[in-house]
């Protein structure tokens, strides 16, 4: 989804894989999950050195106390070219 191998990505802040354009949203996105512990959904373009853009449909929720997120990440970009046409 992000156009490298894993190994690259391990330790990798998740934050340079988001858009320009998407990192307002991705930023509310997180905002509002650490300070409502609610799991809430947004969608963003993911991309890769200025390239491999992806749509992408995300949930995610905080629990243990603000510790930990888990994130879930969706490819959406088949349905969002189809959507478009």
């Amino acid at each position: 989804m992000l156009g490298d191998k894993r190994i690259s990505l391990v330790g990798a802040n998740f934050n340079l894989f988001v858009s320009d354009e998407s990192k307002p949203v991705f930023t509310r996105f997180l905002k509002k999950v650490y300070a409502s512990n609610v799991k809430d959904s947004c969608e963003i373009i993911l991309g890769y050195e200025n390239e491999h853009f992806s749509s992408v449909y995300m949930e995610a929720i905080v629990l243990h106390e603000e510790t930990q997120c888990f994130l879930t990440v969706v490819d959406i970009s088949a349905f969002k070219a189809w959507d478009s046409q």
